[in-house]
């Protein structure tokens, strides 16, 4: 063949409850319980999120009882980062309000500009009503220090 085996879906079904139920997770030598959700590190974790992320737009955000699915101009996901471009005059406290309530495993925060915003490493500008991007750079401060014992920065130094 070539083709490689793909597992049943049953088989992944069973595999990604087993991953979300059993709470296991190892930390620093020690074995853990997580409290809810995927363990974090968990190399299935991404996956998991855009699985449910995936449903979650299906179900509530292009579903036909979203009283703002005619505000929605543009939607991006990536994993559970979303960037909504929304019609002009939409008031976003009462949308946030709307989004909150949708999923009790989910909680939302926003920021909004008019001109430029920020999404993942991108800046998506809005020139005239054109969507531009540009690269997005997080400020970075750097701080060097030493964890070397003093003999061995006299070493160094001479």
């Amino acid at each position: 063949g070539g083709g490689g085996f793909l597992p049943p879906a049953r088989f992944l079904m069973d595999l990604f409850d087993l991953i979300v139920e059993s709470g296991c997770f190892g930390c620093m030598d020690q074995l853990c319980l997580r409290a809810a959700g995927v363990a974090v590190g968990c190399p299935a974790a991404p996956s998991l999120a855009n699985i449910y992320m995936d449903n979650f737009d299906k179900t509530k955000i292009f579903s036909s009882n979203n009283p703002y699915a005619d505000t929605i101009i543009h939607y991006y996901r990536f994993v559970d980062d979303l960037l909504w471009i929304l019609a002009p005059g939409l008031r976003l406290e009462p949308f946030m309000l709307w989004l909150n309530d949708l999923d009790p495993h989910l909680k939302f925060t926003a920021q909004s500009d008019h001109n430029t915003i920020s999404f993942l490493d991108v800046n998506v500008l809005n020139r005239d009503g054109k969507l531009t991007f540009a690269p997005y750079r997080k400020k970075l401060i750097v701080l060097l220090y030493s964890i070397l014992p003093h003999a061995i920065h006299r070493i160094i130094e001479s």
